[in-house]
């Protein structure tokens, strides 16, 4: 069954009531437990007794011996197969949290509450949970769904500018997939306000679930999300490795680029959408200029 979500905190209210409260658990990393508990405790006051698991921010934390502190901590705070497990937090928290729950004595169920935009149009649904594996992306996962997903505009406001707009590269890739007015929409949203919209957020998760319910484990259809990750996530890696980590949403610009330039090549794609999105990046990321060459990146791909 496809996760529910939705940006009314009563119906978090609601699956918490069905809940044993005591068995309730909180996943953050160490940025999202200081910025965002405060308004966990007073938007979801019956949780403040709830124990918290922290782990450190960042996708290095995206790791089998992580996975292992989330297990230690759910074992020794008593979780029984009842549990669940409430992930708070941006694409690491809610891949990686949803990948212990579903793991955890065989599943036990969670609820992403995602903190950036990353997170809200992407990461939290779907069902792919996973972590890195050798320095490749997402290798180690498992589909599971969540019970539910929230999502709060309030919570960008937590977010440093680079963050926040990374995940306007994957609201870019969800039009481009989607909307055949995508070309005007992406050359009039000239601000960043522009992307960031409860209905603009909607959308984009719709979006998604339309193609997540035709090809739920990725088998065919699905595959089209995978525009720009191809070779991003090979960029990303290699950037990590490189010990000068791009963000997740700049390496998916850059590595949509770089397949829009090889379908103008093998498919006679249209050279307008590439122009369209480099103008894209001069604007909204004008410091990313990270190099690379395709022989360095090919290991990761």
């Amino acid at each position: 069954m496809l996760t529910a979500f939705s940006n009314n905190i009563v119906e978090v209210k609601k699956l918490l009531a069905d809940n044993n409260l005591n068995q309730c658990f909180l996943l953050y990393d160490q940025n999202t437990i200081e910025h965002c508990d405060a308004k966990i405790k007073k938007g979801l006051p019956e949780l403040n007794g709830s124990k918290r698991i922290i782990i450190p921010a960042g996708d290095d934390s995206k790791t089998v011996e992580k996975c292992m502190m989330i297990w230690d901590a759910l074992l020794n705070f008593g979780a029984t197969k009842n549990a669940l497990l409430i992930n708070i937090g941006g694409g690491m928290i809610t891949d990686i949290g949803g990948f212990c729950a579903a793991t955890y004595k065989r599943g036990i169920g969670f609820i992403n509450i995602p903190t950036s935009l990353m997170g809200m149009v992407d990461a939290s649904i779907g069902g792919k949970t996973g972590i890195n594996f050798k320095g490749s992306k997402n290798q180690i996962g498992a589909f599971a769904d969540a019970k539910f997903v929230y999502y709060d505009c309030d919570f960008l406001e937590t977010l440093p500018r680079p963050e926040l707009i990374s995940g306007i590269a994957e609201m870019i890739k969800h039009e481009l997939l989607f909307n055949e007015d995508a070309l005007q929409i992406i050359t009039q949203r000239t601000d960043r306000k522009d992307w960031i919209t409860e209905e603009a957020i909607r959308t984009n998760i719709e979006y998604k679930l339309k193609l997540v319910r035709n090809d739920y484990y990725d088998r065919g259809v699905r595959q089209c999300l995978n525009f720009g990750h191809t070779i991003g996530h090979a960029i990303e890696a290699f950037s990590h490795a490189q010990k000068t980590p791009v963000l997740h949403g700049e390496a998916v610009l850059l590595g949509m680029i770089k397949e829009l330039k090889l379908s103008e090549a093998m498919f006679d794609c249209p050279v307008e959408i590439r122009i369209l999105l480099k103008q894209f990046k001069t604007t909204f990321f004008p410091l990313l200029d990270f190099r690379y060459t395709l022989q360095k990146i090919i290991p990761y791909l």
